[in-house]
């Protein structure tokens, strides 16, 4: 009613947490691709709807519910994505037509589902998804310690385990990260930072651009994955986030620079669909066979 003075929609700490999740998300927006300018402003609208649903009315909570979207990806009015394309044909190398489905074992035997479904590690790989929402229930220690170890089997180049990681449960810290970190859609109950010992590269001759630290801290975060979902606890991978500050959040050793956060945590019984593609790619969609010598 006019006259009435209204309460605040965000208090400091919230006002705060959004204040730098948009100045966050404006620079890290210069290296990433431009689709994700739009997602990164929906993101920060869900921010503000979940700091006002305890202080909104009922129709407000309602409307947010009912109009706020999921992504900025467009749709037909009738809820679909559109058409499905017809998935292209295989490509012909050489005059050569792509080879058939080559076994993943001795034998040359087709790849099945029923591969996938004896072998456990084939299982795993394909049931692995990211977890974009998780709940609020804390990890146990033993369970993040289980994926750390299984992190030091990850291959490194030359086996001299250039990437460091560095973890944090802690509530505050979990906050501040999420503050610097747009690409952090999770609320974890725990993160890891996979981060490259720069001084020590250095001392085994990598050159400061070399770009074998980097396959490292992809094959860690692969296994990182894998072992989150067998010790039952999702996780998602994040990229997009403020190097600097997530440094000085995880008050880093000078010369160890983050290269990628994974984020921890139980799985929410609903999660937020991802952006799928129109048409779903199979192995052959992603493959070149390269004939002998002729």
């Amino acid at each position: 009613m006019a006259g009435m003075e209204s309460p605040g929609v965000l208090d400091e700490d919230d006002a705060l947490d959004l204040l730098a999740f948009l100045v966050t998300s404006a620079r890290t927006q210069v290296d990433e691709a431009r689709e994700y300018g739009p997602l990164r402003l929906i993101m920060a609208a869900h921010r503000v709807a979940d700091a006002m649903g305890p202080r909104s009315s009922p129709e407000t909570q309602a409307l947010i519910a009912r109009d706020l979207p999921d992504d900025a990806v467009h749709r037909p009015a009738d809820g679909r994505r559109g058409r499905r394309l017809r998935r292209p044909a295989r490509r012909a190398v050489c005059g050569r037509r792509a080879a058939p489905d080559r076994a993943l074992r001795p034998g040359r035997a087709v790849v099945t589902d029923a591969a996938y479904r004896s072998d456990p590690v084939l299982a795993s790989i394909r049931r692995r998804r990211v977890t974009r929402a998780m709940t609020s229930e804390p990890l146990d220690r033993h369970l993040l310690e289980t994926v750390l170890d299984a992190a030091r089997w990850a291959p490194t180049a030359g086996n001299r385990h250039l990437q460091r990681y560095v973890v944090s449960d802690h509530p505050g810290t979990l906050r501040a990260l999420r503050m610097v970190s747009p690409g952090m859609v999770q609320r974890p109950a725990a993160v890891i930072a996979i981060c490259v010992d720069r001084p020590l590269a250095a001392a085994y001759g990598f050159p400061a651009r070399a770009t074998g630290p980097y396959v490292d801290v992809g094959t860690a975060t692969a296994t990182i994955l894998l072992a989150a979902q067998a010790v039952g606890v999702g996780a998602g991978p994040v990229t997009s986030f403020s190097h600097a500050a997530v440094s000085v959040v995880l008050r880093l050793p000078d010369g160890w620079t983050p290269e990628l956060l994974v984020c921890l945590g139980r799985p929410a019984p609903a999660q937020p669909q991802p952006v799928r593609r129109r048409n779903r790619l199979s192995w052959r969609d992603l493959t070149t066979w390269v004939p002998g010598p002729s």
